[in-house]
């Protein structure tokens, strides 16, 4: 994912999502339907070759995405959490 933020990415897409309304399925399943959808380049390689059909939960999906493309310079929740201020949202909204 070159010059895009993780977790601005994910954030972006959340966004998206709280505009689509979709009867009969949660938003974890909406997650799951689009967030690949979102991906482009190296990000979406990584889908294809390791996450589509075996990543199955949103919950699986994001730890995955992160342990493949957080920076490694961010080191520990604090950190990421101080980020999200500057995002006006909880960063780790998305996980639940």
């Amino acid at each position: 994912m070159l010059n895009e933020d993780v977790v601005d990415h994910i954030a972006k897409v959340l966004k998206m999502l709280d505009l689509i309304n979709l009867l009969g399925m949660d938003s974890h399943q909406l997650r799951m339907k689009v967030f690949p959808l979102s991906l482009a380049d190296d990000a979406r390689q990584w889908w294809i070759d390791d996450g589509e059909g075996k990543i199955t939960t949103w919950e699986e999906l994001v730890e995955k995405f992160f342990c493949k493309f957080y920076p490694k310079s961010y080191d520990g929740e604090e950190e990421m959490l101080d980020e999200g201020n500057n995002w006006e949202i909880d960063p780790l909204e998305f996980i639940l």
